[in-house]
């Protein structure tokens, strides 16, 4: 499987894909974007104002303008928002272009992660703790047949950053 040195990391919101993408980057001394962090910083404010004013379709189609602008990067490791695959042509434009891995947690893990995190995240903002969890079922039921189109899928939460690494180092053949 050749992965052009690029690699996606796909999921849920709150499953970890920015937190595990740094740290891989790190470990493979490859460069590593967040594409949230990369269209804040264009657009030089949060994702979720962005939403506020001018909506949920305009931040889409954003979204897929950057990842175009990131598709030709090498030896990247890119942290994909919750919803990149989902949209647009996305899932075949990263498939086409290196390797998807989709990080697998269940509800109940990314509940907790969401529940612990300081993070804005426009599609749960509104969220009453008592629906977050139905919410999250929702959603996840309504992404989950597009994340399962990555070339790998990789269970969350593992022991550790280093058991995820050696599994991901095999897979992608980079051993």
């Amino acid at each position: 499987m050749d992965n052009n040195g690029l690699v996606f990391l796909w999921g849920m919101p709150g499953v970890g894909k920015s937190s595990l993408g740094k740290k891989l980057a790190k470990l493979l001394n490859w460069n590593w974007i967040d594409l949230d962090q990369f269209i804040e910083e264009k657009q030089n404010c949060s994702i979720t104002q962005l939403v506020s004013m001018h909506g949920a379709s305009y931040f889409r189609k954003t979204e897929e303008d950057s990842l175009k602008s990131i598709i030709h990067l090498k030896n990247t490791i890119i942290s994909c928002g919750g919803g990149t695959p989902v949209y647009a042509n996305n899932a075949q434009t990263m498939l086409n272009a290196g390797i998807c891995i989709y990080l697998v947690a269940d509800t109940a893990f990314i509940h907790s992660r969401l529940r612990a995190s300081q993070q804005e995240r426009f599609l749960f903002n509104h969220s009453q703790p008592e629906m977050l969890m139905a919410e999250i079922e929702k959603l996840y039921n309504e992404r989950k047949s597009v994340y399962e189109l990555a070339h790998l899928h990789v269970k969350i939460p593992k022991s550790s950053i280093e058991q995820i690494f050696l599994e991901l180092k095999i897979l992608l053949e980079i051993a």
